[in-house]
């Protein structure tokens, strides 16, 4: 089991909005996520604590990340070794070693973001619970043989289960 995360900063109502989505890499599903106002580390760490709650995953997961700060921090690093995972992160400089959550990043804003106005912050929030709930759920991804990420996991987990 493999998590990616990252943090994308928007602009909205002249306020800058901050996401911490965590990806799971088998699917490409984005498992949890929070918003905030201010990029620290209590608001990444809470979307890694949402993750581990909803997905329980077993020890040995990796969580990749880039090199910022809330990656660094002791909570962060903690989360994770308290659940029996490892920790990896992207060579200093390089953006491609998190290509996966940056390509994810320019999806949400050419689908979502780009050339919309939000009167209010609460807008945007609604806008973007609506969008990842569509795009885990609906929007179909070629490397996912057509399939949204939830219906690839379900199609794929299904001989397991049985």
């Amino acid at each position: 089991m493999v998590w990616v995360s990252d943090v994308t900063e928007f602009r909205v109502a002249g306020t800058k909005v901050y996401l911490s989505p965590i990806m799971d890499l088998y699917d490409h599903s984005i498992v949890s996520y929070s918003v905030s106002t201010s990029p620290n580390t209590a608001f990444t760490s809470q979307s890694l604590r949402d993750a581990i709650a909803q997905q329980s995953p077993g020890k040995g997961l990796l969580v990749h990340t880039d090199q910022g700060f809330q990656y660094q921090h002791s909570s962060w690093r903690e989360l994770i070794k308290s659940i029996g995972g490892v920790q990896s992160m992207s060579r200093k400089g390089n953006c491609y070693d998190n290509a996966v959550m940056e390509n994810f990043f320019g999806h949400l804003k050419t689908e979502m973001y780009h050339g919309e106005s939000f009167a209010d912050l609460a807008k945007f929030y609604q806008t973007l619970d609506d969008y990842i709930y569509w795009y885990n759920n609906d929007r179909i991804q070629q490397r996912l043989k057509g399939l949204a990420p939830m219906q690839y996991r379900s199609q794929t987990l299904a001989p397991l289960i049985a």
